[in-house]
């Protein structure tokens, strides 16, 4: 029961994160990932697309990492 009540407020903590971050960060005018990618790689590039696939890639590596050796902890 504990566990499950961690996750769930990891879960919420998470989104609380991403709704007051993500409006912060367009207020500074921080350039979106698509703007960053356009003038990085150019339009229509498929180098783009492979870049992004690989980032995200990375994030669902290390977030699964941390999800075990989290398991393991707990």
């Amino acid at each position: 029961m504990i566990k499950r009540f961690r996750n769930m407020s990891l879960f919420v903590i998470g989104l609380l994160a991403t709704a007051i971050g993500l409006p912060v960060l367009n207020a500074t005018a921080l350039p979106s990932f698509d703007v960053v990618l356009y003038s990085m790689f150019g339009e229509g590039s498929i180098s783009a697309l492979l870049f992004a696939a690989l980032l995200i890639g990375m994030v669902l590596f290390s977030m699964k990492k941390l999800v075990e050796s989290y398991q393991l902890r707990g």
